[in-house]
Formats: C-alpha cells, structure tokens, sequence
C-alpha cells in the first residue's frame, strides 16, 4: 500500500448520481451472475454486478464486463481522480 493503515480518506464525492441510478437496479440484474457466489463460500450470500472482474484474480490487463458501460459515465471520474491521487503518490516517494 501507498499509506499506513486500512483506509485512507482521498476526497469527497456527491452520490446522488449513484443512488440515483442503484434505485434502478433489479433483482434479476443482482442476480445475473452468480460466479463468486458459486465459487467463494464467503460470498454464498452476496450478489454481485460484474463491472471489471477476472476470475483468475489479476490485477493487470482487467476485463471490462458489459455491464460496465451502464456505469461507464458516473465510475470513469471517480477512476481517473484515484489513479492521479496514487500517481502522485508514488511519484512522490520516487
């Protein structure tokens, strides 16, 4: 990690938009996928919306699941506002 400790605050974000738009989520929607429910026992009791997953776990060259492009306008600012945060960040320790 960049920091000490679990979580780090970064900024503030309004979440309207997303509540706005998780309001509009179904149940067949959570329901879609059931891959790590079916694959990881700790998620037995979750559901999930495959944005960017592998199920091999890496975290380089990620897949861009089709749902992401229902998300795609309200996540790629708040990607793009984290990815400078930890540039600089590692940039600062270089």
């Amino acid at each position: 990690m960049n920091f000490d400790g679990d979580l780090r605050k970064i900024g503030d974000i309004d979440v309207a938009r997303f509540a706005q738009h998780a309001a509009k989520i179904t149940d067949a929607d959570w329901t879609a996928d059931a891959f790590r429910q079916k694959t990881y026992e700790v998620h037995k009791q979750t559901q999930t919306i495959r944005l960017i997953m592998d199920e091999d776990g890496r975290h380089r060259d990620p897949t861009y699941h089709p749902s992401y492009e229902i998300y795609k306008a309200l996540l790629e600012p708040i990607e793009t506002f984290i990815r400078r945060q930890f540039e600089q960040t590692l940039k600062a320790k270089r």
